[in-house]
């Protein structure tokens, strides 16, 4: 399988932060909680581990077998917390999907890609677990900038988001078939230590 790897060292040249106001939006694609409904017939979210500014969350979809993971996130929320989203962290926080929670609410929904990966989980990994692998597999890895915008607010990071997801689901293929022009290694500045923070986590489950 052709992998492509866009190597986390790239970031640690990057300078201060970036923002951006968003005046015309690109058509949203799916969020996880879209495509594995679609795919599997069912969706469903369980947090699995919450501290402060970082969260882990199993999106799964339910088979003859229970509960299978078809996503794992590792979510660090980047503080402080903008005032304009504050009542829906707070309902993030108490185990809300994020992607859903902000899209019913109308905000425009960007995921600004740093790195299309694989990493090789084994049976004594938390996420082989959770997804119910029967070996090693190395799974698709998608880290990103979450932001959001709408009409009268500029775009708003909001967090930095790793996800390993199920190869029933999607593979890094797949991830760059659907993610690969949302590329973009300068959305990274100034968060290098929180990015590297969130590799070292999702490598250590």
């Amino acid at each position: 399988m052709h992998k492509l790897v866009l190597f986390v060292g790239a970031l640690l040249v990057i300078g201060s932060t970036f923002s951006q106001s968003i005046t015309q939006y690109e058509p949203e694609q799916l969020l996880n909680s879209e495509r594995i409904f679609q795919q599997f017939g069912s969706y469903g979210i369980e947090l699995i581990n919450q501290e402060n500014d970082f969260r882990q969350t199993s999106l799964y979809s339910e088979s003859e077998q229970g509960r299978v993971t078809r996503t794992f996130a590792s979510v660090m929320f980047l503080e402080p917390v903008n005032p304009g989203i504050e009542a829906l962290h707070e309902r993030i926080l108490k185990g809300a999907s994020i992607g859903s929670t902000f899209k019913a609410d109308g905000w425009h929904i960007d995921k600004y890609g740093l790195l299309i990966d694989e990493l090789e989980v084994k049976p004594t990994n938390q996420v082989y677990k959770l997804m119910q692998l029967q070996e090693a597999k190395s799974l698709a890895l998608h880290l990103y900038l979450f932001s959001v915008s709408n009409a009268s607010d500029p775009a708003k990071n909001y967090a930095l988001i790793a996800e390993l997801h199920h190869p029933d689901y999607m593979s890094i293929h797949d991830l760059n078939e659907i993610y690969a022009a949302q590329m973009d290694l300068s959305r990274g500045e100034g968060l290098q230590d929180q990015i590297s923070k969130l590799l070292r986590q999702i490598k250590n489950l």
